[in-house]
């Protein structure tokens, strides 16, 4: 009918569905590529029947490296994050006709990091400080090889950033993490329930405390009990089977077994 009246075409682009108000945002960026996509000439374009197409090859569409991005972030992963950019480079390059696409992934990043980062828009500003208008000079660039550039500088500053920070970020975690396990010594600690509360991944957790404590995460927790256990008998003169339940043991056996 809009065709019809005012001779105007128009392209919808759908993007998936999320149960979480916080997703919102991952379908914009669905909605958004389905619309710069010129793989499918319909008018109304499904992100969900999209991807069925086999369409990663051709794209902008940062979906794809969104939680390894996310993840890089939260791990202070530089090498990670570094491959990831450029990647994403990589495809600018082989895309160079497709501006908008460009464009559009390159805000996208330039969304992400500024809230993935703690004080996102001071860092970024930083490092496009030499730019007149910030980080936001990314909205001058006329065409891919501007954009490439723009990217690329964000890239190689952002590392730098990234590894400057890590030492303080791993220590502050690990002495963070030792505290907690110390204040709640009578509970049953997990390595899962611990990650969650400072909001990394297991896997990360486990692999920071074998690298900078020589010990691993279950080892440390045990180690920790134990020691309570002596100071407990010694000092307080608790029965073996009071001081197994005090620090969550399953039972007074498993309690003398690993004490032994």
């Amino acid at each position: 009918m809009i065709y019809k009246y005012f001779n105007v075409q128009i392209k919808i682009g759908v993007g998936n569905s999320y149960d979480k108000l916080q997703a919102v945002d991952i379908s914009f960026e669905e909605a958004r590529y389905c619309c710069n996509s010129d793989i499918n000439k319909d008018n109304i374009v499904f992100y969900s029947e999209l991807k069925k197409s086999n369409h990663s090859n051709d794209t902008f569409d940062l979906s794809f490296f969104r939680e390894d991005f996310i993840k890089a972030f939260e791990e202070y992963n530089v090498e990670a994050l570094y491959e990831i950019f450029s990647q994403i480079i990589k495809i600018f390059n082989e895309q160079h006709t497709k501006y908008l696409q460009a464009l559009d992934c390159a805000c996208n990043i330039l969304y992400l990091c500024l809230n993935l980062l703690p004080d996102g828009e001071i860092c970024i500003n930083e490092i496009f400080c030499v730019e007149i208008d910030g980080y936001k000079s990314i909205y001058q660039k006329k065409n891919v090889e501007q954009i490439t550039n723009w990217i690329t500088l964000l890239r190689n500053k952002l590392c730098e950033y990234l590894e400057d920070r890590k030492k303080n970020y791993t220590n502050n975690t690990i002495n963070h993490v030792k505290k907690y396990i110390n204040e709640h010594l009578e509970e049953k600690l997990s390595l899962n329930e611990i990650a969650s509360i400072y909001s990394i991944s297991p896997s990360y957790l486990s692999a920071l405390f074998k690298k900078y404590c020589n010990i691993g995460f279950s080892e440390y927790i045990t180690q920790m009990k134990i020691n309570k256990a002596k100071e407990l008998l010694l000092k307080e003169n608790y029965k073996v089977y009071e001081v197994s339940d005090m620090l969550g043991f399953e039972s007074a056996f498993y309690f003398s077994k690993v004490f032994k």
